[in-house]
């Protein structure tokens, strides 16, 4: 972010909420875990203040319990409400992985939030004849260490690990917590006039911040990993090549009305994507927050990349087969012209309106992948499966 000029506070507020029953072990090993981490941050970041509130859940929609993305709505209502920097949302169940088997935590720094699930940090886990305080006091210090590791990431480190804060990694979080202190684009007396304005002065200072949200959400691999997209787009592509109506249609296009079809189906595909999924997040107020301007911008260039990504795709796959299987004569027979007259051009041409109209059968196949797994992809930056451990050497890794 680019100095503005803001001033505020040198304050960190990092919220904690558990999801969790009263009087349970997971409640009181937290409440030990933020007060260590607290101490740990504040010796490590001495010119920051550090607040670390915490919000108890007792009773939640049992489907949201163990789903990373509901979670993180939860967790991303209570920053909002409450104006924290950061908020890290624990659960003692199994978080559920859309990449691996399982997952400890998953962090968004687009949302500026992190889940976390005690289940297999637990020392009852594998000792089941533990004292209650001892348990208690090993849950804190493994809660703790993730903990640490998760909010270095979401300030900048390249990694959850704690251990990876040397001077230079030290040096940078603390740049970006000087940025994170300053007031936040809602709070200042002179807003900028109207959502738009808004909208272009939020992008302008966390351009950055934005680039690296989209970066880690790889949109390159949407293709891989959105199988009902791939799916629906390739056998639609197949069937479209082997009509002679398409191959007349598309001769008769010209470069220009191609690329403006292309423009069009991404432009469309994509705010149909966004909606058909819920991926925007949505304010309680009629005002906007600086917070989630930023994590929509990331999240709708995501998806815009990621459909452009499988526009290419589909281009190339169509340009190829074309070349390879359906030869001038053929194609001749049925648009009517002379083989000579089938050029590279042509082929291009027909390549990129078979691929756009593969696209908005693809933007539909979509509704086959579930909801929560879209926005797992384009909302949660990775899946944490190993703990850098610091008091328990003598486990192995889950």
């Amino acid at each position: 972010m680019a100095d503005d000029g803001r001033t505020g506070a040198r304050e960190v507020e990092v919220g904690w909420v558990v999801v969790a029953p009263a009087g349970s072990v997971t409640l009181e090993a937290v409440e030990r875990a933020r007060r260590a981490a607290r101490e740990r941050l504040q010796r490590t970041f001495e010119s920051f203040t550090w607040r670390m509130p915490l919000v108890h859940l007792p009773r939640v929609d049992p489907g949201a319990r163990g789903e990373p993305v509901l979670l993180l709505d939860l967790a991303d209502r209570e920053r909002e409400d409450r104006h924290w920097d950061f908020v890290v949302i624990v659960t003692d169940t199994e978080l559920k992985a859309q990449v691996g088997n399982f997952a400890l935590a998953t962090p968004s720094r687009a949302l500026s939030a992190a889940a976390l699930s005690t289940t297999r940090l637990d020392p009852a886990g594998y000792d089941a004849d533990l004292a209650d305080e001892t348990r208690i006091d090993g849950l804190a210090a493994e809660v703790e260490w993730l903990m640490l590791g998760l909010f270095v990431y979401l300030a900048g480190c390249d990694r959850a690990d704690w251990r990876a804060v040397d001077d230079d990694r030290r040096g940078m979080i603390a740049r970006n917590l000087e940025q994170v202190a300053d007031l936040r684009l809602e709070e200042e007396k002179r807003r900028p006039g109207g959502t738009a304005a808004f909208y272009v002065q939020a992008l302008w200072l966390n351009a950055a911040v934005v680039a690296g949200a989209v970066r880690r959400a790889a949109p390159w691999y949407f293709p891989l990993r959105l199988s009902g997209l791939t799916t629906a787009a390739i056998s639609a592509l197949v069937v479209l090549l082997i009509t002679a109506e398409t191959w007349e249609v598309g001769f008769a296009l010209a470069a220009p009305t191609t690329l403006a079809l292309f423009l069009l189906t991404l432009g469309l595909t994509s705010i149909f994507v966004l909606a058909r999924h819920g991926l925007l997040l949505r304010d309680a107020t009629d005002r906007p927050s600086e917070l989630r301007v930023v994590a929509n911008i990331s999240i709708a260039l995501t998806v815009v990349l990621g459909m452009a990504v499988t526009y290419v795709m589909l281009f190339v796959f169509a340009w190829a087969v074309g070349e390879l299987l359906f030869g001038d004569p053929l194609i001749g027979s049925w648009t009517g012209l002379q083989p000579v007259e089938v050029d590279t051009g042509d082929r291009l041409v027909m390549a990129g309106f078979v691929a756009a109209v593969g696209l908005v059968v693809g933007a539909l196949g979509i509704s086959l992948e579930g909801r929560l797994r879209f926005r797992h992809i384009t909302q949660i930056d990775e899946e944490i499966r190993r703990l850098p451990r610091r008091t328990s050497e003598h486990r192995t890794d889950p």
